[in-house]
């Protein structure tokens, strides 16, 4: 059968060989005409594919890039907020110096006011009249080296409060004086001015700063030799301040601290 069909083919091509080869030529061609279909389909494929990829790529770093943004606007925030923090900390502060400020000028005011009428007076280490001296200590001392602080303050007469602290008034600046110790008791003690530190104000010549003198007492010793303190002695200081003024309440005073021995 089959060897009769490929018999009939070729008679069939050897009476009309165009035929055959036109037919064989059309099946080649339409395979091929198929096969570039699908190869341009293929390629569309293929172009779609790489948009696709470049679209997903470009969305990804827009992505990135707004991540980016985002924190970067979180730290400026947070920063705005601190500074905004750190503004009113700064606002409060002022406002707590400025408040200290104005209660500060009120004091002076007052203390002005107060020493305008008359409510002021000289006072040694502030108001304290009397003060305890080893007899020990002064007697283990050489020439020169018994000394103890001595301040002399202008202060409001009257006590202030239940532990009657007299107030200072420290307004008084600048203003000069006449220093003179005059001294009694058992040895004579030296007074003198003594620079304040923390003022480029001198005191000597009894200037007051801040409504103090300061000065220092400088008792008698010999390290026991010939001048022996015993318990009960007294060393009387007095200091006589002249303002020179005579307008002010306080023009000539005199003020005495009383040192006494103990054991």
């Amino acid at each position: 059968m089959s060897l009769c069909f490929n018999l009939e083919a070729i008679k069939q091509v050897k009476q009309n060989p165009n035929s055959a080869i036109r037919s064989d030529l059309d099946y080649g061609l339409g395979d091929l005409s198929s096969k570039q279909d699908r190869l341009a389909s293929k390629t569309e494929v293929t172009t779609v594919v790489n948009r696709l990829g470049v679209d997903v790529a470009n969305t990804q770093d827009a992505t990135k890039e707004a991540n980016q943004q985002a924190k970067s606007a979180t730290i400026k925030s947070e920063r705005a907020d601190r500074n905004a923090r750190d503004a009113i900390q700064q606002i409060r502060y002022s406002e707590m110096q400025l408040e200290s400020l104005i209660n500060t000028m009120k004091t002076k005011e007052l203390r002005m006011a107060e020493a305008m009428m008359g409510n002021a007076e000289f006072r040694l280490d502030d108001g304290v009249l009397g003060a305890d001296v080893s007899a020990a200590w002064l007697n283990s001392k050489v020439a020169g080296e018994a000394v103890l602080p001595l301040t002399v303050a202008l202060v409001a007469k009257d006590p202030n409060g239940e532990d009657f602290v007299y107030p200072v008034h420290t307004w008084a600046t600048g203003i000069s004086s006449v220093f003179t110790a005059g001294n009694t008791g058992c040895w004579d003690a030296a007074v003198t001015y003594e620079d304040d530190p923390t003022s480029d104000l001198l005191t000597d010549g009894g200037v007051l700063n801040y409504g103090l003198i300061r000065a220092t007492v400088t008792f008698l010793t010999d390290a026991g030799s010939t001048k022996i303190y015993v318990e009960g002695d007294t060393v009387i200081v007095k200091v006589k301040i002249e303002v020179l003024s005579p307008t002010r309440a306080w023009a000539v005073t005199e003020v005495t601290k009383t040192y006494t021995v103990v054991a």
